[in-house]
């Protein structure tokens, strides 16, 4: 007979057996992940390698694809790491809340350069563009070389790493030019000697005549004359629709003369610049005439053909969220609409008028109904409109430490009935190249959001624009070289009524603004409940000026011009109060502003403040 210790054991091992049976049969929870997953892509793996640091994806795409497996259930955040290169896309990256591209439960998804944020991170590019090759000596232009290149579609080439302008004419048409119901006459014979004038594009610069905060395009329909006169006539509807936009933005206004032409192999005679034959379908003609000492054979030419580079997109009811994107370079991309018969009839911004409706210039990055998304540290240059877009934005979007230069368009744009959303620490510089009244950062309807921190220098038109029905923030940007080409805007710009009352009204507070051509802060069509507070303002005609002022209150500002211009000059201003303000003598008013404390202290917490975002440029 066994003991009562050998009967205890035998339970127990039955105890244990029996334990260990029903773990086999009940599925296994895994524990909580310590940190985040990471998955890796670099130019030199293979899309069906498992994407670990040994074994990467070869493309974003093939990282995408394996994300979506893991954003169902997940436990802790996805981080996808791209190696250093260039990653050249044949279709824009597209990002989508029903795809399951965003993060769950809590955490996200981030697609991020390599050793991002410290010493060793890696250079990283996603470019929309194709090198060009196999260029021979043009006979149709001395000194020019040519290069065939298929269906290629581009208005923006970039040679050796700079931006080369398409041929112009640099001026307007020749001799007076007359308006006339299908375009423009003059009393002049040149432009019946253009090339291809189909191809052709008049610029219109409001500065000299028309809106003077706008620069429409519009192209060439014909030309045509007699041994006198010339007659060019304009594309439809874009002429019409620009017309339209004019009287429709202020009545009675029309549009002034072309202020230059473009786009023809008669106007090739500037070193640098480049025309597109497109005269036979899928064979078409790229002609270059280079600098001094430049070969198009030995250095990169890239022209970008993609017109969006990466898109993500959710709904009111499922928002894509819980996804960031940090230390990428979003490079080369166009943008063609301009090319059409409907033309670019600016009205202000990324705002145009087509065909009896405004539309907006999009984005190369663009997000829609987009709430939580972050883009930190990463670069858009080289881009053929504007850079970056969050419409229909949800709440908490963060632009945080980018860099945004050399672009066609704008720099950030972020509109919406979403609160919470942030941009700041961004540097934002050459904006405008080609559509030259584009502002550098838009924040448009999103209450309780903030503009900090950023720096906006070498603007032709706004620095920033900023509208919200309440709680915007405005502070700490230095803003310089604004308006240099488009004049009618401001070094920062907010018009209409920004609130309720000045408890939750916009709030300009700590600025730098200076050399923003004619007016440094401008609250402008009726600008209502809004305080303009312990700026440094300087270099500008006005530093504070605008149209029609409701309820703004100016006070401990240091500026070189104590007297605001309203707009009429019979404006009521009652709402208007001004106090504590101190004069800076305008014959040095940086000078003085460092030597009082006070203002020495804004000019010290104004543009962008170090963070990791800063590593690896």
């Amino acid at each position: 007979m066994r003991s009562t210790a050998s009967r205890l054991s035998l339970v127990g091992v039955a105890a244990v057996t029996a334990g260990l049976l029903a773990a086999l049969a009940t599925p296994l929870t895994a524990a909580p992940r310590e940190g985040p997953e990471q998955l890796y892509v670099a130019p030199w793996g293979d899309d069906s390698w498992p994407g670990t640091a040994d074994r990467p994806f070869a493309t974003p795409e093939a990282a995408q694809r394996a994300v979506r497996e893991r954003t169902a259930d997940m436990d802790a955040d996805v981080v996808v790491n791209l190696r250093g290169g260039t990653y050249s896309l044949t279709e824009p990256l597209d990002f989508s809340a029903a795809a399951g591209d965003g993060g769950t439960g809590g955490h996200d998804v981030v697609y991020q350069a390599y050793g991002y944020g410290t010493p060793q991170q890696e250079s990283v590019t996603l470019s929309g563009g194709r090198e060009v090759t196999g260029w021979q000596p043009a006979t149709e232009v001395a000194g020019a070389w040519r290069a065939d290149v298929g269906d290629l579609e581009t208005r923006q080439l970039f040679v050796d790493g700079r931006r080369a302008p398409r041929t112009a004419l640099g001026g307007g048409l020749p001799g007076e030019a007359i308006r006339m119901p299908e375009g423009y006459a003059v009393q002049n014979t040149a432009p019946q000697s253009w090339e291809r004038p189909e191809d052709m594009e008049l610029v219109f610069n409001g500065a000299a005549e028309g809106l003077p905060y706008s620069e429409a395009r519009c192209g060439v329909a014909g030309i045509a004359g007699d041994a006198e006169w010339t007659l060019i006539t304009v594309d439809e509807p874009c002429f019409g629709d620009l017309k339209e936009a004019y009287d429709n933005d202020v009545p009675g206004a029309v549009p002034g003369a072309p202020t230059d032409v473009e786009n023809s192999l008669s106007l090739l005679t500037e070193p640098g610049t480049w025309y597109l034959d497109r005269s036979e379908p899928g064979q078409h003609v790229l002609y270059y005439l280079p600098r001094r000492g430049e070969d198009p054979r030995r250095v990169p030419v890239v022209a970008p053909v993609l017109e969006t580079l990466l898109t993500g997109a959710g709904t009111a009811d499922e928002p894509l969220g819980g996804l960031a994107f940090r230390g990428l370079t979003f490079a080369h991309a166009t943008w063609l609409a301009p090319d059409e018969p409907t033309g670019f009839p600016q009205i202000i911004g990324s705002w145009y008028w087509t065909e009896g409706a405004l539309a907006r210039m999009p984005g190369h990055v663009a997000f829609r109904a987009a709430e939580g998304i972050t883009l930190e540290g990463n670069r858009f240059t080289a881009l053929g409109g504007q850079a970056l877009t969050l419409s229909e934005v949800g709440a908490g979007n963060t632009v945080r430490g980018n860099v945004f230069d050399d672009l066609s368009g704008g720099g950030v744009e972020l509109h919406g009935p979403g609160g919470g959303n942030r941009v700041t620490d961004n540097r934002v510089t050459d904006v405008g190249v080609d559509y030259r009244s584009s502002i550098g950062i838009v924040l448009e309807g999103a209450p309780d959001s903030t503009i900090a921190h950023n720096q906006v220098n070498d603007v032709p038109y706004s620095g920033i624009w900023g509208e919200a029905p309440t709680g915007l923030r405005v502070e700490n940007n230095l803003v310089y070289d604004a308006t240099r080409e488009v004049p009618d805007g401001g070094g920062i710009y907010l018009p209409f009524a920004q609130g309720t009352s000045f408890a939750d009204g916009a709030v300009v507070r700590g600025n730098v603004v200076h050399d923003a051509g004619g007016v440094g802060l401008y609250p402008d069509v009726g600008a209502d409940w809004v305080t303009l507070e312990g700026n440094v303002l300087y270099g500008s005609e006005y530093a504070v000026s605008g149209v029609e002022p409701a309820r703004i209150r100016i006070a401990d500002n240091y500026w070189d011009n104590d007297v605001p211009y309203w707009w009429p000059e019979d404006t009521p201003t009652d709402g208007v109060t001004l106090s504590g303000n101190t004069l800076l003598p305008p014959e040095d008013p940086a000078a003085a502003c460092r030597a009082d404390a006070g203002c020495a202290d804004v000019l010290t917490n104004a543009g962008p403040r170090p963070g990791r975002w800063d590593t690896g440029r």
